[in-house]
C-alpha cells in the first residue's frame, strides 16, 4: 500500500511549469479592465500513488471570502441528491444515519437533501459569506477550519460528505484526521474532488489554478483514506468522468469484533441446531440447499446429533452431486433428484442467492411447505 506522500516526500520530483494563470479565480470584477495578478504554476508529481501537486501561495485568509458555486445546475443537484442516497444506504444501521456532517458546505446546496434523510445536520464553512448563505436555509453552519488539534464541536456524527474541498488543503492529511475524530464507528462518508489524473491525461490545461494544491487520482485518493485510517467501500469517477467520488466507512476497531464474531458464531449454530430440531421432530423431511463454504462452516459448528436430522443438501453444482459433507453422512444431491426426496422443509444457506433459490423451489418442488434461511447477520427468517 503506498500511503499519502507528503510534500516533503523525496519521492516527488518536478515536471513542469505553466505561466499567466490567474492568481484568483473566484474574483470577478465591477469594474472593466480591473487588473488582477497572473501567476506561474510549478507542478511536482508522486509517481507511486500518481499524485500531482502545486507549490502553495493562497494564505488561509483567501478563503474566508470565497464565493464559487455550481448548485444552480439541476445537473449537480441531481448529483447531490444521488450522493446523498448513496450515503444513507451504505450505512450499516437498521435505522439508516442519525446525523450528518458536511465539512466545505458553501451555500448548503448538499445539506437540503442530508436533512431529507437525517435528523441532525451541520455544516463547516470558512467563508463567511457561504455559511451566510447556507443559514439563510436554516441550517447551523460552523465558521472556521478543520484539523486534527482543534475541535469546533465534541459531537460525533453518523455520515458526512466533504466536495469540492481536498483538492484545497495544504495538508489533507491532518484535515481528514480531524474530520475522523467527528465521527461514530461505522460513520460513512464520501470525499468528491475533482478528477486530477484525467485533467492532466486528456491535456485539459484550464483545470489547473492556484486555489487547486493537489490533483487527485484513483490511487492518492485510495492512499489518503488508508493513511488515517478510514476503510475504503470503493473509489470511482462520476460526473462524466470530471470528478471522483471516495466512499469510506469508519470502522470500528477490528480487533475488539473478534470476540463478537465468536459470541454470534456460537449463538446462530445454536438457534439454527434448535430450529432443525424443532422442524424435525414433526416428522417433516428437511434438507439443506446450497453446499459451499458457509453451508460447510455453519454445519462444522453446529452440534454433530443434527447431521441424522438432515436428509439431503441440494446443490445446482454437477460437480458435488454423488459427494458427501465432511464428517457426516449427509449427501449432496441434484434439484431433479430433490425432487424425488421430496422435502418438506428446506433451509437455504447459499445465502448470497436466496431470492433465486426460493424462486426456483417454489416452481418445481412442490413437496416444500416451508422455506427458510438466515438474514445477513445470521438470524433465521422464514422466507
Amino acid at each position: 500500500m503506498t500511503f499519502f506522500p507528503p510534500l516533503n516526500d523525496t519521492n516527488y520530483h518536478r515536471f513542469g511549469t505553466m505561466n499567466r494563470v490567474p492568481e484568483n479565480v473566484s474574483f470577478l470584477a465591477t469594474n472593466a479592465n480591473t487588473t488582477i495578478p497572473l501567476s506561474e504554476l510549478k507542478f511536482k508529481y508522486h509517481p507511486n500513488s500518481q499524485h500531482i501537486t502545486i507549490d502553495n501561495f493562497q494564505p488561509q485568509s483567501y478563503y474566508e471570502d470565497y464565493l464559487m458555486t455550481a448548485s444552480y445546475s439541476q445537473k449537480i443537484q441531481d448529483l447531490q441528491r444521488s450522493q446523498m442516497e448513496t450515503l444513507a444506504r451504505l450505512h450499516a444501521s437498521d435505522m439508516g444515519p442519525q446525523s450528518f456532517l458536511e465539512i466545505g458546505c458553501g451555500d448548503g446546496s448538499f445539506m437540503k437533501y442530508a436533512r431529507k434523510k437525517v435528523g441532525r445536520v451541520l455544516g463547516i464553512e470558512p467563508s463567511k459569506k457561504f455559511a451566510e448563505e447556507a443559514r439563510r436555509y436554516g441550517f447551523e453552519i460552523l465558521n472556521g477550519y478543520v484539523d486534527s488539534n482543534t475541535l469546533l464541536t465534541t459531537e460525533k456524527f453518523d455520515c458526512f460528505a466533504s466536495r469540492q474541498v481536498f483538492e484545497h488543503l495544504p495538508d489533507p492529511v491532518d484535515v481528514l484526521n480531524g474530520i475522523r475524530l467527528m465521527l461514530n464507528p461505522g460513520a460513512v462518508g464520501l470525499i468528491e474532488v475533482p478528477n486530477g489524473h484525467r485533467a492532466l491525461r486528456m491535456k485539459r490545461f484550464f483545470e489547473f489554478f492556484p486555489d487547486h494544491i493537489n490533483y487527485y487520482s484513483v490511487n492518492s485518493l485510495v492512499s489518503l483514506a488508508s493513511t488515517v485510517g478510514l476503510n475504503v467501500i470503493s473509489c470511482n469517477e462520476s460526473f462524466d468522468g470530471d470528478y471522483l467520488e471516495l466512499w469510506v466507512r469508519n470502522e470500528p476497531d477490528i480487533e475488539s469484533c473478534f470476540l463478537d464474531v465468536v459470541q454470534q458464531r456460537e449463538a446462530v449454530c445454536y438457534a439454527f441446531s434448535e430450529k432443525i430440531k424443532e422442524l424435525t421432530q414433526a416428522k417433516e423431511r428437511l434438507a439443506i440447499w446450497g453446499c459451499g463454504a458457509k453451508t460447510l462452516s455453519i454445519l462444522a459448528a453446529c452440534s454433530s446429533d443434527i447431521y441424522t436430522r438432515i436428509s439431503c443438501i441440494i446443490d445446482s453444482d454437477p460437480h458435488k452431486h454423488g459427494l458427501f459433507v465432511p464428517n457426516t453422512n449427509i449427501r449432496i444431491v441434484s434439484p431433479s433428484e430433490a425432487i424425488n426426496l421430496q422435502p418438506e422443509v428446506i433451509f437455504v444457506l447459499a445465502l448470497s442467492y436466496r431470492e433465486e433459490i426460493s424462486s426456483i423451489v417454489r416452481s418445481t418442488l412442490s413437496s416444500c411447505e416451508s422455506l427458510f434461511t438466515l438474514d445477513d447477520h445470521g438470524f433465521i427468517k422464514q422466507i
